[in-house]
């Protein structure tokens, strides 16, 4: 072990003194507030960048389509109310996120928010 300024070592044990009680407390705190900060993420509306539209169509629904025309496919529908993640726009029409993947919706019937 080296045996080098080993009664200054044994000194430092013996003279050993606990940390007052508010240090103790306050690091226990800073523990806690940064297990809570890595253990919790943001909401994704609060995200920069992320943007909602909620459908609102007189008629009730509204076509999803493969692009973003007229002349594309029809992917499914879009019943109103709800909110879905718009990823851009292209020519009029919002792309959103959807379980089968990207569809476009004319944004004529979309309200955009955050």
């Amino acid at each position: 072990f080296g045996e080098t300024d080993v009664k200054n070592r044994i000194k430092n044990v013996v003279n050993y003194k606990k940390p007052a009680f508010w240090i103790t407390l306050a690091s226990i705190g800073a523990c806690i507030v940064v297990g809570m900060c890595f253990a919790t993420s943001r909401s994704i509306l609060d995200a920069p960048g992320t943007t909602y539209g909620r459908i609102s169509t007189p008629d009730g629904a509204i076509n999803v389509r493969s692009g973003p025309s007229l002349d594309d496919e029809i992917v499914g529908v879009f019943a109103p109310g709800g909110d879905y993640e718009v990823t851009e726009e292209v020519d009029g029409w919002y792309k959103v996120k959807m379980e089968e993947g990207d569809c476009y919706i004319n944004g004529d019937y979309v309200e955009l928010h955050k």
